[in-house]
C-alpha cells in the first residue's frame, strides 16, 4: 500500500488541459475547483479575479489545507464553490469582480486590501461546525449584506467602465455554465428564468454580451482557466444524499468510488459553447 501511495504522488499530472491563448498561459479543467491548482502554480499574487459564471461560487467554506501530505492535491478537497475563497486565503487574488450573463450583470465583490472603503472583503479560518479547521470569507460592509437570503455571496453592481485593476495582474476565470445552464440553481435571476430552464438556448447572445464586454477592458490577462462543469464529484462517503442521484465512479488513481452528478453544461452544446468561447478570446487578445 506504501508503495502504492509512492506512486501515485509520483505520478501526479496537472488537471485539464494546459495550453496558451496567443501567449496567455490557458487551462482548460473539467470541474471548477481544479483551476485553483492552475492559479496556485502560475505564480501570481494579488491578482484580480474576473469571474465569469452562472454561480458566484463563493457560498461554501473551504477545508485547510494543513493537514494533507502533498499541497499539489489541495484541489482535490475543494468543491465547486469552495476553490475561491482559499485563493484569497493564500494570497494568489486580492480582489474581486463577478459576471453572469444569464442576468446580465457584472458585481463588484471586494477586496483585501486595508484601503478599501467600498467592499472589504477578508478570510479566516475556523473551526466552528467543522471537525477540521476551514477557510470562510467576512466583510464589515453591510449595504447590501454579506449573503442573500439563499447564503449566495453579494457584490456590488458595476459598469464594465467602473472596473479598476491598477496593477494588479489579471486572471480570467469562465465556467462554460455561464453561457448555457442546465441546472435550476442559476444566481441572480426570476423564478420563471429557472423553472422554464431559459439558461439553456440562447447562448450565442450571452457569448457575444460577454465578449462585448471583455473588449471594453483594456488588459490582456495574466491567466485564462476555462471549466467545462461536467459535473460535481462527491467523495462516497463525503454525503450520502448523493448515493441516490448521480452515476458512480471508480476513481484509480485515488482508490475510491465517486459519485458523478449531471453536468451544468448541456453535453450536446459543450463544444459547440467552448469552441466559439476560445474562438472569441483569440480574437479579443491578439
Amino acid at each position: 500500500m506504501n508503495r502504492q501511495r509512492g506512486n501515485i504522488r509520483d505520478n501526479f499530472t496537472p488537471p485539464g488541459e494546459i495550453t496558451a491563448l496567443n501567449g496567455i498561459p490557458t487551462a482548460i479543467t473539467e470541474d471548477h475547483n481544479e483551476v485553483y491548482y492552475h492559479w496556485e502554480n502560475s505564480g501570481l499574487t494579488g491578482a484580480t479575479l474576473f469571474h465569469i459564471d452562472a454561480h458566484t461560487d463563493m457560498r461554501g467554506a473551504a477545508p485547510t489545507r494543513d493537514h494533507i501530505r502533498d499541497k499539489r492535491k489541495y484541489f482535490f478537497m475543494l468543491d465547486i464553490d469552495t476553490f475561491i475563497p482559499p485563493a484569497f486565503h493564500h494570497g494568489i487574488v486580492s480582489q474581486m469582480y463577478w459576471f453572469n450573463p444569464h442576468s446580465g450583470v457584472l458585481q463588484y465583490m471586494g477586496s483585501n486590501s486595508p484601503d478599501e472603503n467600498e467592499r472589504r472583503i477578508w478570510t479566516y479560518e475556523t473551526r466552528r461546525y467543522f471537525v477540521y479547521n476551514h477557510i470562510v470569507f467576512s466583510t464589515d460592509a453591510r449595504d447590501p449584506p454579506l449573503f442573500d437570503k439563499d447564503s449566495n455571496y453579494q457584490g456590488i453592481r458595476k459598469g464594465v467602465e467602473d472596473v479598476k485593476l491598477g496593477d494588479r495582474p489579471l486572471i480570467l476565470d469562465i465556467d462554460l455554465d455561464a453561457f448555457s445552464c442546465s441546472k435550476p440553481g442559476i444566481n441572480g435571476v426570476s423564478e420563471n428564468y429557472r423553472q422554464q430552464q431559459k439558461g439553456i438556448a440562447n447562448y450565442d447572445e450571452r457569448i457575444d454580451a460577454t465578449m462585448d464586454m471583455l473588449a471594453r477592458i483594456p488588459r490582456r490577462p495574466d491567466l485564462i482557466t476555462l471549466t467545462l462543469s461536467k459535473g460535481k464529484r462527491i467523495h462516497l462517503r463525503k454525503s450520502r444524499h448523493f448515493r441516490t442521484c448521480g452515476e458512480k465512479q471508480y476513481d484509480s488513481k485515488r482508490d475510491r468510488d465517486y459519485f458523478i452528478t449531471p453536468g451544468f453544461v448541456p453535453q450536446e452544446f459543450l463544444q459547440d459553447i467552448k469552441g466559439k468561447v476560445l474562438g472569441k478570446l483569440e480574437k479579443i487578445y491578439v
